[in-house]
């Protein structure tokens, strides 16, 4: 007896049966590989550092066995779950099902999405003179963060607890400080965050007034830079000559001044100047004489001749008292020895 079906199988599923109860498990094999849900492709966003646990469900008879990759590589899973901890890029994983009929497979596109730090700065831009003082708070409203500090160059703080961490500096002297507050969180995962700051002062000289004695014909230099926020304009004021040139060099001006003469002479002004000020610097250039050298061999000549007569002179001087003490140590041995009376 040929029995008649109630549902005609797929064609994946043709197959030749005589029993009617073996081909309902026939039937139950061919629904084996329908999943749960129909839609086999699903985008999900998690944020960096969190963990996130992927799912993938399909029913029959038997049971079917689960299979992973993640961007190509074969997972360790044969569960219908897959646990991602600490996500940190996008990732593309994808499940398989197989059986004996053919495979079902469900891809997930988890994409990482930037984690934002939960930390705040007070203010988060700031713009101070040179020298002042600054303070900045750092502080958090979230539950997970474990620890919090600065790190700076200078002015920076060990692991404190939260929620306010302060970096403090009594007098800026840096013109790019670079402090960076960071929270610690329960996962392990850090964060940081970092002010702008903007540092300015009048120009301020490298070198304080001078003045400088050169010889005639000699070469000189004169340079003149100063620290500011925003940089300094600046220029020289001076008489100007033939044998003078200016030349720049980043932040510095110098007078190079070839074979000095008395024309040279006088006061050199440098004047730097930007937003926050202005200021001058005084150089006084003072030029003397050469000394001719025939003048200064006539001197030494004489120096020398002078010395040499000083000591021949105290050489006779000691001798002549040598002789005259020998002489009354001679005298008096020839002096004759009394006995007095009383002895």
């Amino acid at each position: 007896m040929t029995p008649h079906l109630l549902h005609p199988p797929p064609s994946s599923c043709m197959l030749s049966a005589t029993m009617l109860g073996f081909l309902m498990l026939i039937f139950s094999l061919c629904d084996a590989l329908e999943p749960k849900t129909k839609n086999r492709t699903h985008v999900m966003s998690s944020s960096e550092g969190t963990n996130i646990m992927l799912t993938c469900e399909a029913v029959g008879n038997p049971l079917p066995v689960y299979g992973w990759t993640c961007d190509g590589e074969n997972m360790l899973e044969n569960t219908n779950s897959l646990n991602i901890t600490l996500v940190n890029r996008n990732t593309t994983c994808t499940c398989t099902a197989p059986s004996i009929l053919g495979n079902i497979t469900k891809t997930f596109y988890v994409h990482a999405e930037p984690r934002g730090c939960p930390l705040t700065l007070t203010p988060s831009e700031i713009v101070v003179k040179f020298g002042d003082p600054i303070l900045i708070n750092c502080s958090t409203s979230a539950t997970d963060v474990e620890g919090m500090g600065w790190e700076a160059p200078f002015g920076g703080t060990g692991f404190e607890r939260p929620p306010v961490v302060t970096w403090r500096v009594e007098k800026l002297e840096e013109w790019t400080p670079s402090p960076s507050c960071y929270a610690t969180l329960v996962d392990g995962s850090q964060c940081t965050v970092s002010p702008l700051i903007a540092v300015y002062n009048a120009p301020e000289f490298k070198n304080g007034n001078e003045s400088k004695e050169v010889l005639q014909g000699e070469n000189v230099t004169l340079s003149c830079s100063a620290d500011s926020n925003p940089p300094s304009n600046i220029r020289w004021i001076y008489t100007a000559a033939v044998n003078s040139n200016v030349t720049t060099e980043g932040q510095q001006k110098t007078i190079s001044i070839t074979g000095i003469t008395s024309a040279n002479a006088g006061i050199y002004i440098c004047v730097a100047e930007n937003e926050a000020g202005r200021n001058t610097r005084f150089v006084s250039l003072v030029i003397k004489d050469k000394v001719p050298l025939l003048v200064i061999g006539v001197l030494l000549a004489v120096f020398a001749i002078g010395l040499i007569v000083l000591l021949v002179f105290i050489y006779y001087r000691k001798r002549k008292n040598w002789h005259s003490s020998f002489d009354i140590v001679s005298n008096a041995t020839d002096v004759p020895l009394t006995v007095s009376s009383n002895a």
